[in-house]
């Protein structure tokens, strides 16, 4: 969709793609990638109210991994896309205020 400005997907798959997300209590590794990698399949609500939840099960945690900065910066640009500014400046401060890990090479 976004190349090509075109909903390749059907409402039942988008339904099913958000109920996936819906009783998460826990975010483990592979659930921040999978959110992270179809922000763009999710309605704008879902993206906001799911990076939010995010950052802040992320705060006050003494390192932050990589993926979750990818994961919350992703949603940052999904919602600035969709012209939801307010959100993505939320979400933008909200990920400014974790402890990332630094990247070792």
């Amino acid at each position: 969709m976004d190349l090509t400005k075109t909903d390749l997907t059907d409402k039942e798959f988008k339904a099913e793609l958000t109920q996936c997300f819906k009783n998460i209590n826990y975010l483990f590794e592979k659930e921040i990638i999978l959110f992270g990698d179809v922000q763009l399949l999710l309605d704008t609500t879902t993206v906001y109210r799911l990076a939010r939840e995010l950052a802040s099960k992320m705060y006050g945690r003494d390192l932050v991994t990589m993926s979750v900065s990818i994961t919350l910066l992703n949603a940052v640009f999904v919602l600035i896309k969709r012209k939801a500014t307010d959100e993505a400046r939320k979400v933008l401060n909200a990920t400014c205020q974790l402890n990332f890990q630094p990247m070792i090479y």
